[in-house]
């Protein structure tokens, strides 16, 4: 690794079109010097072409039929010339110290497999709605993660648009199997990079996380057919697990799906045995044996605070004993490292009133005293990256894209 590595941003678009500018500006406005920016257009039928023509010979623009997030991830590395390799949503905004910090982190430790960092939520606009992810005080985990991942598979890991990839270990997973990645590309690479290598976690806030009432993941509702898809990508992510650990040489994976203690990968399997018993595509579970086996992952999972294995563990119980009605209800209502989260269900009801506040506001329109809400900011504001010292957060297990 160099000691001023080449950091290509990858910006990911399939109709982001409206959106697609922001995101672009941000990576070319970095304060680091050795920056390349390639576009991935995945087949977009808006506006996209045309922002990304405006931007002329300032980005590398790669136009390609729709094949989903894993067939862009693909084409954008292809195309990549960096030494570490971030892939951009687009619709996300990168803070714009963020690849000075991931560069000072590869300098520091050129072995690094991974680096990632906190995001803060935004509204539709980009304007921080005043939640960071992970949430401080808690923690990131750092360090050499091998162990833990052979026996929980996961940790608290970010989004796709909140990491940063060594290309030499980009090279030894990718090309991601595209018909089994259309969406959550995050999960795959999250799971098998801590084998290759530590992982460093930064307490910078280095992106804005947009939420727009349709992101892939956030707000998204869980029904069966998404818990089905979920369970089967978990699946692919331990078969590749295991085969990757024993090319590597690392010790103690099983072949079998089933055997770590992944409180995710559990809770998906109880919540699809609630929702659908009858198309569950695990025919060999029964709700006993996973609330067991989902309090003992809880209960060992060395990343969780102590309130957050109380709230998972009474998860899996109160599910588990509960008639298929009522645990519908409440799998709904709240799934551990699914697409419902208290607190990101409380942002996106926030972006709708900010939305609202703003069709008031605009000229002509008649509001009343008192009907503007201002956007709390404290240090969600990603205006720029924190630079403090690892602090950490309150983790979940495996968060989604």
């Amino acid at each position: 690794m160099p000691l001023q590595p080449l950091i290509t941003i990858c910006v990911l678009d399939y109709n982001y079109g409206r959106f697609l500018a922001d995101a672009i500006d941000s990576a070319l406005a970095q304060d680091y010097e050795h920056i390349q920016v390639v576009v991935v257009d995945d087949g977009s039928t808006d506006e996209s072409p045309q922002v990304v023509a405006r931007y002329g010979n300032r980005v590398r623009g790669v136009r390609k039929d729709n094949g989903g997030q894993g067939s862009a991830v693909n084409a954008g590395f292809a195309a990549a010339d960096g030494d570490v390799v971030m892939f951009l949503d687009a619709d996300d905004i990168l803070s714009p110290g963020i690849a000075g910090a991931v560069a000072d982190a590869f300098a520091r430790q050129p072995g690094l497999a991974k680096v990632q960092f906190r995001m803060a939520l935004a509204d539709i606009t980009g304007e921080p709605l005043g939640l960071v992810v992970p949430p401080r005080p808690g923690q990131l985990p750092s360090g050499d993660l091998r162990d833990h991942v052979v026996r929980f598979r996961n940790y608290a890991w970010q989004p796709t648009s909140a990491n940063a990839h060594p290309a030499w270990v980009l090279r030894q997973m990718l090309p991601l199997p595209e018909a089994a990645y259309p969406t959550h590309c995050d999960s795959y690479l999250a799971e098998l990079v801590p084998l290759f290598g530590p992982v460093r976690s930064l307490d910078d806030i280095g992106l804005r996380y947009r939420l727009h009432g349709s992101n892939d993941f956030a707000g998204r509702p869980v029904t069966p057919e998404w818990i089905h898809m979920k369970l089967h990508q978990v699946s692919l992510n331990h078969a590749h697990f295991h085969a990757l650990a024993t090319r590597l040489g690392v010790n103690g994976s099983s072949p079998d799906p089933a055997a770590p203690l992944d409180a995710a990968f559990l809770a998906f399997r109880l919540a699809s045995l609630k929702l659908d018993r009858a198309r569950h595509p695990v025919p060999t579970d029964r709700s006993c044996a996973l609330v067991v086996r989902g309090v003992e992952a809880v209960l060992r999972h060395p990343h969780l605070s102590l309130k957050d294995r109380v709230r998972r563990g009474a998860w899996f119980v109160v599910v588990g004993a509960s008639p298929p009605p009522l645990a519908r209800r409440l799998i709904h209502a709240y799934l551990p490292d699914g697409p419902v989260r208290p607190r990101w269900e409380r942002a996106l009801r926030g972006v709708s009133l900010a939305q609202a506040t703003r069709r008031l506001a605009l000229p002509g329109r008649r509001h009343g005293a008192g009907s503007r809400r201002v956007l709390p900011q404290r240090e969600a504001d990603a205006g720029g990256a924190s630079r403090a010292r690892d602090r950490g957060t309150e983790p979940s297990a495996r968060p989604g894209s």
